[in-house]
């Protein structure tokens, strides 16, 4: 698990970007208020000025800046007809690595790159679906990767970013749903193609669509706190993760979401057994069992949360009070997984990027639902052969992450891994903004670079 061991010693390891924060708050708030008084037209100037900004910082603070204002995606346009700035965002953190002449990527890295490029664009072409998704997919990959690579290639000028970039999510996050509490009428986390958010039969709908894609994004934060909370050395640092934490937690019971509870109630019992393996250990008997209390307690709320929103809506699909419990998403999935069986061909190849639904044209089906399913999707639009390509591609942000399974970063990726189930891949670009982040080197890990580094001189 995450040591509280590490201590951050340099006390201006952070002075050159201590402006970023407030200053992040208030142009985001800005920007909700903006939004709160209905003029989309307004999202421009925003779009244009955080494109300016990225520009204007260095790398490490350009990525927080991206992080912290992933959240606000569904506003950061020129229109409400386009996708997000963040592919732009993306292409200029690629080019900063690239002129700053620190990259080492391996040439099978980069020729497993090319070859999915081929892929996908001979697929889309052999199927005769759109292009329209492509780009932005390859911009997404190359953005894990060059990140991948250039924060775990400095040398002795690393500093611990992880915990920064880990924070600037979870404030980004809740400073998201703040300003939709206060002025509901403001877009939110949504797919780029929506622009508006609404309250719906109590719910906290902040997906026009699925409230699913918002508790991704709140258990995520929750799980990057959790794992950031030993690194962070202030009282009032730690004071002020905690309120965001519970905040957080609050806004996601009000999604009601069962992605949201069933991860809730699996990552508690994953915390409980971390705890019941390595404090237990270390302290006595009576110690470990009263510092075992509040776990319990959040494992009650947890199984109260599974019950109400799980275990009952099933019992009463069985017996035919309500609809499907998966609100007929097996049904979906089910279709898709069909469609698949008949054109094996599209099971190893993919139809390419953002066409999901095209398989259905291929199978002579109608309809256009997408699948809600982030592994189906993917298997849908990369196939067998561009998912081994995608691994191969990010060889080195795959390492970077399989380091921190031992550590408190897994419960971001456990979260992100189960309420993918229930997630359109079109609707977020969640994964690739967490393995981006996920991809960063432990502080721990920057320490021994540099003292790796010294050694060598």
């Amino acid at each position: 698990m995450a040591t509280s061991r590490y201590i951050v010693q340099n006390k201006n390891e952070y002075k050159d970007s201590k402006w970023l924060f407030p200053f992040l708050i208030i142009f985001f708030s800005g920007l909700g208020i903006a939004f709160a008084s209905g003029a989309f037209s307004y999202s421009r100037i925003f779009a244009a000025a955080l494109i300016g900004i990225v520009c204007l910082l260095n790398i490490e603070d350009a990525f927080c800046l991206i992080i912290f204002a992933y959240p606000f995606s569904s506003m950061l346009k020129f229109s409400s007809e386009t996708i997000s700035i963040f592919p732009i965002l993306y292409l200029i953190i690629i080019l900063k690595i690239i002129t700053k002449g620190k990259i080492s990527i391996s040439s099978i890295s980069l020729m497993c790159y090319i070859f999915f490029a081929v892929l996908q664009a001979l697929c889309i072409a052999l199927y005769e679906a759109q292009y329209t998704g492509i780009l932005s997919a390859l911009l997404n990959i190359a953005f894990v990767l060059f990140i991948a690579d250039y924060m775990n290639k400095r040398s002795s000028d690393a500093r611990p970013l992880l915990p920064k970039a880990s924070l600037c999510f979870a404030v980004g996050t809740s400073l998201m749903l703040l300003l939709s509490d206060i002025f509901p009428q403001m877009p939110m986390l949504v797919h780029a193609g929506k622009t508006s958010a609404v309250e719906n039969a109590g719910r906290y709908a902040a997906t026009v669509v699925d409230p699913n894609e918002l508790a991704q994004i709140i258990l995520i934060a929750i799980g990057l706190l959790i794992a950031t909370h030993s690194y962070l050395k202030s009282l009032s640092t730690k004071l002020f993760s905690f309120v965001m934490m519970v905040y957080l937690a609050l806004t996601g019971i009000r999604t009601q979401s069962k992605s949201y509870v069933i991860t809730v109630v699996a990552l508690f019992a994953f915390l409980m057994i971390a705890y019941i393996r390595n404090v237990s250990q270390r302290e006595g008997a009576n110690k470990a069992i009263a510092k075992l209390f509040p776990i319990i307690l959040l494992a009650v709320i947890g199984c109260a949360l599974l019950i109400t929103y799980v275990v009952i809506p099933v019992f009463e699909a069985r017996s035919g009070e309500q609809t499907s419990f998966l609100t007929g998403r097996d049904n979906i999935w089910l279709k898709y997984i069909d469609a698949l069986r008949q054109r094996f061909d599209v099971t190893l190849l993919g139809c390419g990027s953002g066409n999901v639904t095209h398989i259905m044209k291929l199978v002579g089906r109608g309809g256009k639902g997408v699948p809600h399913n982030t592994y189906l999707e993917y298997v849908i639009q990369y196939g067998i052969l561009g998912l081994t390509l995608l691994f191969a591609v990010w060889k080195q942000p795959m390492s970077s992450i399989k380091m921190k399974l031992n550590t408190f970063y897994v419960i971001p990726l456990v979260a992100l891994l189960i309420t993918a189930f229930g997630i359109s891949v079109n609707s977020s670009d969640c994964p690739f903004v967490l393995l981006a982040l996920l991809s960063l080197p432990l502080p721990e890990d920057n320490q021994q670079t540099i003292r790796n580094n010294q050694r060598n001189k």
